[in-house]
């Protein structure tokens, strides 16, 4: 059975968030058929002038990390690997219109909205939508990627998952910082041109496990074919940055060589130890720098 704006509306309404803001993450392919695809929900995830939230990622600008940059350990990339070309000689700007594919339809409706904001973050930048749309996205930095989250949790706000599982829940990495991790770091050429080094999250296909954690706080309505889930950010950050931190595996996915998961139940980026060379004549130790 086809749904539409009223339907997916009424679905919200009765999880009881009212008008607080959401950050939201959606499948239409999972809900079914939506009359007005993702205008559809989107108006409805705007209903009683809430305000949303999306990931809008662009991994197209990153670049390698630079070569007089010291090297770190342990930072989700596999040895040897110096990063990716695709955005050598392309600067981001909030305006760019783009965002990677994998991120939705919803996702991307709201970063084409002319009243919309989007934050500063080349890589893993956050789009808005609704009355306090720049306020929520107007903290976010290279090095604070996660700025709009913190601001949605202290305004009472709400994660909204509608057809997808917890393994799209990006706040789950900010729960993962709060339980002591580093984020891992890549580069993406800053409004200068030169490369800048930017804090991002790691891999989300374990997050599922953390279901029973955070099913004390869910709130669930049907839509169509899917489910829309509903979590109080602050409460959810509480809970799941409390599990990660007593077992750190319980993130980790089913990929035994997925390096991104060792790496962050390790603890995430360190400085790699200085090089020591002994020259063969002097006997001197040389430091690199």
């Amino acid at each position: 059975m086809p749904i539409d704006k009223r339907i997916v509306a009424t679905a919200i309404a009765r999880i009881g968030i009212g008008g607080r803001p959401v950050m939201a993450h959606s499948s239409l392919k999972a809900l079914g058929v939506v009359v007005g695809g993702a205008s559809a929900v989107v108006g409805a995830l705007l209903d009683r002038r809430r305000t949303v939230l999306v990931p809008a990622f662009s991994s197209g600008f990153g670049v390698p990390m630079p070569s007089d940059r010291a090297p770190l350990q342990r930072n989700g990339v596999d040895p040897g690997f110096e990063g990716p070309t695709v955005g050598v000689r392309r600067v981001y700007t909030p305006a760019c219109g783009e965002i990677d594919r994998d991120m939705g339809a919803v996702a991307a409706a709201i970063v084409g909205m002319p009243d919309g904001a989007r934050g500063m973050h080349p890589l893993n930048s956050f789009a808005a939508a609704g009355p306090d749309a720049r306020k929520l996205v107007a903290g976010q930095t290279g090095m604070d990627v996660y700025a709009p989250i913190r601001e949605l949790a202290d305004r009472g706000g709400y994660v909204v998952l509608m057809g997808v599982g917890l393994e799209s829940m990006t706040a789950l990495h900010l729960a993962e910082q709060m339980a002591g991790r580093r984020l891992f770091r890549r580069w993406a050429n800053g409004p200068d041109g030169e490369a800048m080094e930017l804090s991002v999250g790691g891999c989300s296909r374990g997050f599922g496990a953390l279901d029973p954690v955070l099913s004390k706080v869910e709130r669930t309505q049907r839509v169509g074919n899917g489910l829309c889930r509903a979590f109080p950010l602050r409460e959810l950050l509480t809970l799941a940055s409390a599990a990660i931190a007593s077992r750190p595996e319980v993130t980790r996915c089913t990929r035994a060589d997925c390096v991104r998961c060792a790496d962050a139940v390790a603890g995430g980026p360190v400085q790699a130890p200085p090089i020591r060379l002994r020259g063969r004549r002097t006997g001197i130790q040389m430091q690199s720098e």
